[in-house]
């Protein structure tokens, strides 16, 4: 019997990763009460490594790194905004900061609605 692989995505290597640790990583690794998404994939980057070059990888026919950036950027604030309510945080408005990229873009506002 031939079975198949589920197709690895942006969103299978969070879930890898889990809820809890992931809701850990946002209450311990980004310490104020709000954090925009450029944050949260900046420190990412940093703190799941192996991960991101994962991801990095899914993106590889992507022409620019800034291309590949700004996809997995977007996957993860999808990721966020599905499971928000796991992660305990609330989706607020977005604001300009710098993007992985070191450029000027929209990014969203999430507030911790607890403590950990």
């Amino acid at each position: 019997m031939f079975t198949t692989m589920p197709k690895t995505t942006v969103h299978t290597i969070l879930q890898e990763i889990g809820i809890r640790a992931l809701r850990e990583y946002i209450y311990k690794y980004l310490p104020a009460p709000d954090f925009h998404s450029h944050d949260f994939t900046r420190n990412f980057e940093r703190h799941f490594a192996t991960q991101y070059i994962q991801m990095q990888g899914l993106y590889a026919h992507k022409s620019t790194i800034e291309e590949r950036n700004k996809t997995i950027s977007s996957e993860i604030g999808k990721f966020l905004n599905r499971n928000r309510d796991l992660l305990q945080i609330e989706k607020g408005p977005k604001r300009i900061s710098i993007n992985m990229n070191g450029k000027k873009s929209p990014a969203r506002i999430w507030h911790k609605t607890s403590q950990l």
